[in-house]
């Protein structure tokens, strides 16, 4: 691959490929130049597209998925694997395994969203608790849809993972803030 520039200053990527040939029973060598431009524009589309998104998911702390029902494949992005305490190694974990991370108490919820997106190819948009590799317990809203193929089943489920720890936190506080003023209403003199 080289890079050119045409006399108005453009940049040109250019492949050149080098063939030896024989040519009225000479060897000759075939030169071949393919203009590449625009597929290096598109590929640096993509770079930082797929930047863009990793970097976005990080400082929002989301992430997206696919499972794919066909294959049982699910695939995440690194924030996803991030927010529950995993590595961002291969595509995602099976669903065995995905399964151990939810709150046993949420297991239920999930496997209901699940059903309700594979039957009816209805969207779900719920807070589950998780059990991060990390430790502890985190909140997080998912959020899903159906993807449906040319024969119009659902193949895949995909969407996105929002960690709301932090505001599930907060509303705690706010909510035990709120029970200490209204016991301190009720036994207060002047109440």
């Amino acid at each position: 691959e080289w890079v050119h520039k045409r006399s108005d200053g453009e940049e040109l990527f250019i492949e050149v490929t080098l063939n030896p040939v024989i040519l009225h029973q000479n060897p000759v060598l075939l030169v071949v130049w393919h203009d590449i431009t625009q597929r290096k524009q598109a590929e640096e589309k993509l770079r930082r597209n797929e930047t863009l998104l990793s970097e976005t998911q990080e400082l929002t702390h989301s992430g997206s998925w696919e499972i794919d029902l066909l294959t049982g494949k699910n695939y995440w992005s690194p924030e996803a694997f991030r927010i529950f305490g995993l590595e961002p190694i291969g595509s995602g974990p099976t669903t065995e395994e995905f399964d151990q991370l939810i709150h046993p108490e949420d297991r239920e919820k999930y496997i209901d969203a699940i059903k309700m997106a594979m039957k009816g190819g209805i969207a779900s948009d719920f807070d589950l608790r998780i059990l991060p590799k990390t430790g502890g317990v985190k909140h997080i809203q998912a959020i899903g849809k159906p993807y449906y193929n040319e024969q119009g089943l659902v193949t895949k489920l995909y969407g996105a993972i929002i960690d709301i720890t932090a505001y599930k936190k907060a509303e705690e506080a706010i909510r035990l803030k709120q029970e200490q003023l209204n016991t301190f209403i009720e036994v207060s003199p002047a109440a």
